[in-house]
């Protein structure tokens, strides 16, 4: 009787561990899940967007591009056209064009003047824009075109022919712009937005190699909008035909008359067409508050720097109006409040879980 009892106790005790070990085993899992649940909310947002732009990209186009030089082209010069001739000298160069895919393509060149975008990066996609007043040669009336859309067969390759005429009145400096193909796509019906890759080949033209001196002038301050994130923006022209590059920025917004800056932006590798103007933004992350306000600007290269200081006014009525549809500082408050509360649902469910853990194991 006593080894029959004793086998009997060590049975029942070798259950009850294995229905504890199975307990703490489902536990475990519950909370993996619960762990798993809680990282999910504190990151997976962020983990979802860059799957989602890793998977959206594409390979740029089915087919290629290749420059061929004319006469006038510089010796040391090799990946886009760069030309050198004296006025009223004209010269051709070529361009092809290879269709790499199996089925005919379209295709829509263009000849375009340089200009600078709002990111403060020369810009040679832009057929039309608004023209700085310093630009008085357009390279559409000097360079003309014989093929200015063509399609090209499946697997097959056709050469663009441009014929150049330069003015008759001498200029020092650049004329800079760019040869820009565009794939032409029919619009189809129940499809959203269309990749379309193109390529460019920038355009260099001078008369001779006379130095042009380094101007930048600051124009007005405004405030607006651009994709619902409000923003001051400053004027900035460059009036020679010269490129302006790596160059260095300072963006600073202080209160008039106070020196703690509001905004305090620093922006690297900017670059300036030629005889172009463009307006060059900050973002506030935050609603426009009406008052009176300073926009400092310094801009720099190895050389030489320039400093604008302009004074600007955020009418009440303005502020209003562009306060209504900013996300700047409503969406960031909303999604934190969001965030703070399904953490805290989360650790709320995990308590409870362990409370009652806790009470089965004893």
């Amino acid at each position: 009787m006593t080894l029959q009892l004793f086998l009997k106790k060590k049975r029942d005790h070798s259950l009850k561990r294995v229905a504890f070990l199975t307990k703490e085993s489902q536990m475990k899992k519950y909370f993996m899940l619960f762990f798993s649940l809680l990282l999910f909310i504190s990151f997976g947002s962020q983990g979802f967007v860059n799957a989602q732009e890793i998977s959206s990209s594409e390979k740029a186009g089915n087919y290629t591009v290749t420059p061929n030089f004319g006469i006038s082209q510089k010796k040391e010069t090799y990946n886009f056209y760069d030309m050198k001739l004296a006025p009223k000298a004209s010269d051709n160069f070529e361009l092809t064009l290879n269709n790499e895919s199996n089925q005919p393509q379209t295709f829509q060149i263009e000849i375009n003047n340089a200009t600078t975008n709002s990111n403060g990066i020369v810009d040679y996609t832009q057929s039309k824009f608004k023209k700085d007043p310093s630009m008085k040669l357009d390279l559409k009336d000097l360079i003309k075109n014989d093929s200015p859309q063509l399609t090209v067969g499946g697997h097959q390759s056709h050469t663009v022919r441009f014929h150049l005429t330069m003015p008759d009145q001498a200029f020092n400096g650049i004329l800079l712009g760019g040869i820009v193909v565009r794939p032409v796509q029919e619009k189809k019906e129940g499809k959203g937005i269309q990749n379309v890759f193109i390529h460019t080949i920038a355009l260099r033209i001078a008369e001779n190699d006379t130095p042009v001196h380094s101007e930048l002038i600051g124009g007005d301050v405004k405030i607006g909008q651009e994709n619902l994130h409000n923003q001051v923006s400053m004027a900035i022209r460059n009036p020679q035909a010269k490129l302006m590059s790596q160059l260095n920025g300072d963006f600073i917004i202080t209160k008039k008359g106070e020196t703690k800056p509001l905004v305090n932006i620093q922006k690297q590798n900017l670059s300036i067409a030629p005889n172009s103007a463009f307006e060059l933004p900050v973002s506030l992350n935050d609603h426009f508050k009406p008052g009176t306000y300073t926009y400092k600007i310094v801009l720099k290269n190895d050389h030489e720097d320039w400093q604008f200081l302009k004074d600007f006014t955020i009418k009440e009525s303005e502020a209003n109006m562009y306060n209504q549809t900013s996300v700047d500082y409503t969406k960031k408050t909303d999604l934190n409040w969001i965030h703070y509360m399904l953490v805290g649902i989360t650790l709320f469910l995990l308590l409870i879980l362990f409370y009652f853990w806790g009470k089965r194991s004893k």
